[in-house]
Order: C-alpha cells, then structure tokens, then sequence
C-alpha cells in the first residue's frame, strides 16, 4: 500500500502534530506501507520529517488555485490513496478527489471550533473566513471517501455524522519508547509544583481557569508554558520553549495539567498529544475533559483526575497532588493506553477496507 499524506501546516515547529505526524509514519512503514509527506509550509529546514515542502502563497490563493508542483509530484508518487488532515476544501483537494481516495483525519468538531475562533477576533477578515468555511464544508466532506477521528464524540456529532461515510475512531498515541521517564521525585522539595502548557489563542486552553486554582491552591506551584506574563505568587510564567528548554522545567514539578476549557468548544471527549507525553513520562496528570484513552471514566488509574473546570473540587484536587507528588506512571501502565504501535493498526486497516470497496 502507498499512502501520500497531505497537509498544510508549518513542519518547521516539529509541534505535537509533526511529533504525531512522524511517529504515524513509522509505525506505518513498520506494517509495510510506503509513505510520502507533501506539505504546503512556509518553511523547509529543521523539521524532524522528510517531506515534499511546497511554499504557501496566503489564505486565498493557496485554496483557489492548484498547486501544479505538489500535483504532479503526487501523481508521479502514484499513491493508493491521499490522506490529510482535516482543512477547509481547497483546488488542491478537488484536484485530487478526481483521482484518488480521499481519507480524512478529523481532531475537532470543525462547526463548532470555527464558530468559537470568529467570536474570539470578530473582524471583517474572520467574517469573510466564516461564511467561506459554511459555504464549502459540505463540498470537503462530500470529496471524502473514509473519516478518521481522534474521539468517539467527533464522529458522533450530527453535524459529521450526517454524511453517512466510513469512518473510525483512533485516539491520538506517541511511541513510548521515545519517551524516558522524566519523573524523579526530590524529598527535598517541600512544595508541590504543577506542569501546564497551551497555545494563548486557543481559548479552550483555560488559561484563565488555571489562574484561578492557582490563587485557590496557594500552596502549591504552577509552572505555566505557552504564555508571557509576569510571573507572581505561585504562578510562573515561561512563554513558549522548545521541548529541550520546558523538560528541565517539568521535570521539577510533580504533576501535569491538561486542556481545561474543552466546553468552550463544546465538547466533553479529546486525546491531546501533550497528555500522552507526560504520562509515557511518567507524570500523574489533571484534565478538564474526559480523556479518550479511558474506556470506564468512573474507575481512572490512580495516576488520573478528571475534574469539572467550570466548578473544581479543590479538596479532591488537593488530596490527588499530595498523594502522587512521588508518583511515577510506569511505561507498562502507559503503553497499552497510548502506544502507536497498538493504535496505529487500527488505521491501516481502515485503509485496507476503503481500498477494498468499489
């Protein structure tokens, strides 16, 4: 099987989606399945993936006109089918429905997250943006020929579900193996330090609500990645850092706080990448959202603490952090939750299901 994965994303940031990216690549080559990666990103060196970099020439013209170079390089490539991530239609994609199957990765129920990125900059841009998703998201959807989630909600939104196309849910997952366990508790550190990191234009982040269990926990730390303000109290800010730069800093603190705001996308369920790595880690962690690696989210490890971030139970969040500060998530508890190796089959034999039908 030859699979080209398409996407538009800057590979230079060698962020959690190139991680995923390159991790998915590998495990696929392991099952026998000759990959190709063909991006449209401004940039081409230091990123950690091999690919096909194709320059991006701006918001409209890059969805209006076909890139010949990156369509032809494809063709030559010659694929049993095109797998991208999910972005609005462009001439690209309807270029190549024409030819090849088409299979999707969805991360987010895109309605709804459209909706919450307009309210939050509301201009005559982001109108414009807007209605040009409405106008073309039932054209994307309908060039599809198999959907691939990252949550069991996702798929079961009506808003994706009312195309009636093959699809299957694989949570996120990371290789293990690359992912020491950083852990290593200091007796000598009297105070409890917490571990955040998001994206400060990604209001489902909850910075905000971070903030607030910081002032309702002072005695704890919270170290807080992504954001540059100035630090006080018990709140540390470090902005963004590369992964070489934050580790040092996670590997002081005891605990890691996932998404805590997934309700402003109106949605319960998601997978992010970062959880995977702080427990393949070793790091118990606190999440807002019930987290799709758990099949029964009444019973959790004990390493795990689903929370409501709209009205916190500080005790139980109190009494968590004291009774894991020298917790360490071992990999045998990690990798049957999170494994690519485990996950990633699953995927290919998505593939082999499409390819088969007429």
């Amino acid at each position: 099987m030859k699979i080209a994965y398409y996407l538009v994303h800057d590979l230079t940031r060698n962020d959690g989606v190139v991680k995923k990216i390159k991790s998915q690549i590998s495990e696929w080559e392991n099952l026998g399945v000759e990959v190709k990666v063909f991006a449209i990103s401004g940039f081409c060196e230091n990123s950690i993936i091999d690919a096909n970099i194709y320059g991006f020439s701006g918001f409209i013209s890059s969805r209006v006109r076909p890139n010949k170079n990156l369509l032809n390089d494809i063709d030559e490539f010659n694929p049993d089918l095109v797998y991208l991530r999910y972005d609005t239609v462009t001439a690209n994609i309807l270029f190549l429905a024409k030819k090849y199957k088409l299979i999707c990765e969805l991360n987010t129920i895109d309605r709804d997250e459209a909706k919450l990125f307009f309210k939050s900059n509301v201009n005559l841009k982001s109108t414009f943006r807007l209605l040009a998703f409405y106008l073309l998201r039932n054209r994307f959807f309908h060039q599809m020929s198999g959907l691939v989630s990252v949550t069991h909600e996702i798929l079961n939104h009506n808003s994706i579900r009312k195309y009636q196309i093959p699809q299957v849910c694989v949570p996120n997952s990371i290789q293990t193996s690359q992912y020491p366990t950083l852990k290593s508790p200091d007796p000598s550190q009297s105070r409890i330090g917490l571990f955040f990191m998001g994206t400060p234009d990604q209001p489902w982040q909850g910075f905000d609500i971070l903030e607030q269990l910081a002032q309702d926990l002072p005695e704890f730390d919270f170290h807080v990645v992504g954001l540059l303000k100035p630090s006080y109290s018990n709140v540390y800010y470090h902005g963004f850092l590369s992964a070489e730069k934050y580790l040092p800093i996670m590997m002081k603190c005891h605990v890691c706080i996932g998404t805590l705001a997934l309700f402003r996308k109106n949605m319960e369920e998601a997978c992010p990448l970062k959880i995977r790595e702080y427990i393949a880690n070793g790091f118990p962690i606190i999440i807002g959202y019930k987290e799709a690696m758990f099949e029964d989210h009444s019973h959790l490890p004990e390493w795990a603490l689903e929370i409501d971030p709209r009205n916190p139970n500080l005790v139980s969040i109190r009494e968590f952090c004291v009774r894991v500060k020298d917790r360490i998530v071992s990999n045998a508890e990690a990798f049957p939750l999170v494994d690519s190796s485990i996950l990633e089959k699953r995927r290919v034999d998505f593939f082999d299901s499409i390819l088969s039908q007429e």
